[in-house]
């Protein structure tokens, strides 16, 4: 829940580019995926820049 607050929060101020360094490291799996799900809509519908790092093979 705190992931999505922190994710809400900044798309709020609706940022040029959103930087994420392994945002999703700390989730379990199935919250991760509702993560991902969450973040590709939001990316979307909003055509915003991501850059996402992250060192998990699934989430690329």
């Amino acid at each position: 829940m705190k992931q999505r607050v922190a994710l809400a929060r900044v798309l709020i101020l609706k940022p040029e580019v959103l930087l994420m360094d392994e945002p999703f490291g700390a989730l379990d799996a199935q919250a991760r995926s509702e993560m991902q799900n969450l973040l590709l809509r939001f990316w979307e519908r909003l055509s915003q820049t991501i850059l996402f790092v992250t060192h998990d093979m699934q989430e690329l």
